[in-house]
């Protein structure tokens, strides 16, 4: 049994290791090849695929290393004590004579074996992720996370097609903004205690509850862990007061046309800023974490369907649906922009992040927020039959499975994932 595992890690780390010699003898994808090649130029600090399965094989010859992916000072030290036990120059840096040394038998790569371990896919963000609209709720009150989602029907197509995967992590949370990711959050519902006695239970694995009996929500990033293999979000709505436009603009009790304005001013001022303070930094700071957090982790951006039709709607004078519509453009164009500069950040490692944009898919389905609805919408409109106003301009069931849809063609199954026997 030792042989046969020491034989398949020697064989997997020859797939990777190869990339360390010239490209045109690899059939492997961009990402693996810049990244491994990153490693034989500058080993220490590396991280990656390439380093856990160097480390793995360094294990086989008696050294203990913990196979995170970080090529660290104790993995530096194992490559230099093996290279110096090999007669090689102790450099550190696991270039061809390295990779000969340690993998001696091995005289031709192959494919890595299929995973012995269930892939591990987390969701955080907002509404849009937790399933705000699809109903068959569950876990902490006000997040509005569904069973019937857009992720969910993704796993159960990745299952059925052979992918095996854990239980989706669910973590988003209706209102949530990228802070949520980043810090614990009170958790939205009814909380309190009677006559001395806390009424308050948790609902989740990341919900606790305090000792003035108060519920408080983990930050969204502690679900991410080393093993993630997959991470799906959409992130950005909340930040420029999503709720707010949907209130002064569509609702009918609500609506008002210089409030309207003042709302859409906002949010297009959130969307321009390219502070710190502005919606690309800080998309950008929510996958900067999840890549530390989760570096071997592919990563799925979903944008957001226009939440008014292509029709001449207005709020008193104000020609709302035109600026709204235009709102939404520019922030797929910066969630798009957040995406494409952090590739950029990456692109040693390859592209990790991929956007979807939705609001072509749902084009002819975005609710009528006239007094005429739209019979066709995927979002749920103002006066649906529903369990609260709160889910109100959410993607219905249709619209889950419009989302799904994109995901599961335009993504598909991540690169170098492979069917369970």
């Amino acid at each position: 049994m030792f042989v046969i595992k020491r034989l398949a890690l020697l064989v997997a780390l020859g797939v990777l290791l190869t990339t360390l010699v010239p490209a045109q003898n690899v059939g492997a994808s961009p990402g693996q090849l810049s990244g491994c090649t990153a490693l034989m130029s500058k080993a220490l600090n590396s991280r990656g695929p390439c380093v856990v399965y160097l480390q793995e094989a360094l294990n086989l010859y008696g050294y203990h290393l913990d196979p995170d992916g970080i090529f660290g000072p104790a993995t530096d030290k194992a490559v230099r004590a093996f290279q110096a036990s090999a007669g090689l120059e102790r450099d550190g840096v696991v270039g061809p004579l390295t990779r000969a040394a340690l993998l001696p038998s091995v005289p031709t790569p192959q494919l890595p074996p299929s995973p012995t371990r269930p892939y591990e896919v987390v969701l955080v963000g907002d509404s849009y992720s937790a399933g705000n609209g699809a109903a068959h709720y569950y876990g902490p009150d006000g997040c509005y996370r569904s069973h019937a989602n857009w992720a969910e029907k993704y796993m159960s197509w990745l299952n059925q097609s052979g992918y095996k995967t854990k239980p989706l992590t669910n973590v988003a949370c209706s209102g949530a903004t990228t802070t949520q990711f980043f810090q614990k959050n009170r958790r939205p519902g009814d909380e309190g205690s009677y006559q001395g006695v806390c009424l308050v239970t948790p609902q989740s694995a990341d919900e606790y509850i305090d000792d003035k009996c108060q519920a408080w929500l983990k930050p969204q990033m502690e679900a991410l862990q080393t093993s993630t293999d997959l991470v799906l979000f959409t992130f950005g709505g909340n930040n420029v007061h999503f709720a707010d436009i949907v209130n002064r603009c569509f609702v009918p009790a609500e609506r008002d046309a210089s409030s309207c304005q003042k709302e859409v001013t906002t949010a297009r001022k959130i969307m321009e800023d390219t502070s710190a303070a502005g919606l690309k930094k800080q998309l950008m700071d929510v996958l900067d974490k999840i890549h530390q957090k989760s570096p071997f982790a592919k990563v799925v951006l979903m944008g957001y369907p226009h939440l008014v039709g292509n029709i001449n709607y207005k709020v008193g004078s104000y020609a709302a649906g035109n600026a709204i519509r235009d709102l939404n453009t520019l922030g797929t164009a910066t969630q798009l922009a957040a995406v494409q500069e952090i590739n950029n950040k990456y692109r040693a490692e390859g592209a990790f992040v991929t956007y979807i944009p939705t609001a072509g898919a749902f084009a002819g389905h975005e609710p009528d927020p006239g007094y005429s609805a739209n019979p066709a919408t995927w979002l749920l409109e103002v006066g649906t039959r529903t369990i609260s106003p709160l889910t109100y301009y959410h993607p219905n069931p249709a619209g889950q499975t419009a989302y799904f849809d994109l995901l599961s063609k335009t993504f598909g199954v991540p690169a170098g994932w492979r069917r369970t026997p």
